[in-house]
């Protein structure tokens, strides 16, 4: 089959004061995304993700054999983060006792990429039934970007920010982004 590549990520986002973490661990091949692990911190359940297997049928040995019905695709493992995202607001909100928005609002997610011990963080902000994504790049630039491509997008910020480390440049801390994320967020 060839060799595999693994991407390792996490998305965070601060909601209600509570910061949510979703771990994300994806083995690709060159026929694309083979499986994909997801865990949030709000949350004990480990999602692991793959292609969906059907078509059985029985050798001549005996062993039954599946064929893969469906491939796992990156969407699917965009479904499963937004799902721990969600499942995390709603426990968060609960606990505070308010009501959830079903994502009426617009969010603000942070895409981190470790990196020679430093994280790369890039920015979105999105809001649910949008067809785009708005990027803060790393050199503080504002793409907006459709959704299906948006990830193309991210992999080149993330590429841009391991040359500027191997440049020498040193990521500041979050909460550096914090205010430059509430001075764009004052923008809109």
């Amino acid at each position: 089959m060839g060799k595999y590549e693994y991407k390792k990520y996490k998305v965070t986002e601060k909601y209600l004061g509570k910061i949510i973490e979703v771990n994300v661990s994806e083995c690709w091949s060159n026929e694309g995304i083979e499986s994909a692990d997801v865990s949030c911190s709000h949350s004990t359940i480990f999602r692991g993700l793959g292609h969906s297997i059907g078509n059985y049928i029985q050798s001549e040995s005996g062993v039954i054999q599946g064929k893969i019905v469906k491939r796992l695709s990156v969407d699917d493992v965009y479904d499963a983060i937004f799902k721990e995202i969600y499942i995390a607001e709603e426990s968060i909100a609960r606990s505070k006792k308010e009501e959830h928005d079903n994502f009426e609002f617009r969010r603000y997610l942070t895409v981190l990429v470790q990196y020679e011990n430093q994280e790369i963080p890039i920015q979105l902000m999105l809001k649910a039934g949008d067809t785009k994504v708005w990027i803060i790049r790393l050199d503080s630039l504002i793409s907006h970007v459709s959704i299906d491509k948006f990830r193309d997008k991210v992999i080149e910020e993330v590429q841009r920010g391991k040359r500027m480390i191997n440049n020498g440049y040193v990521f500041p801390k979050p909460g550096t982004f914090n205010k430059v994320k509430r001075k764009i967020k004052s923008l809109f």
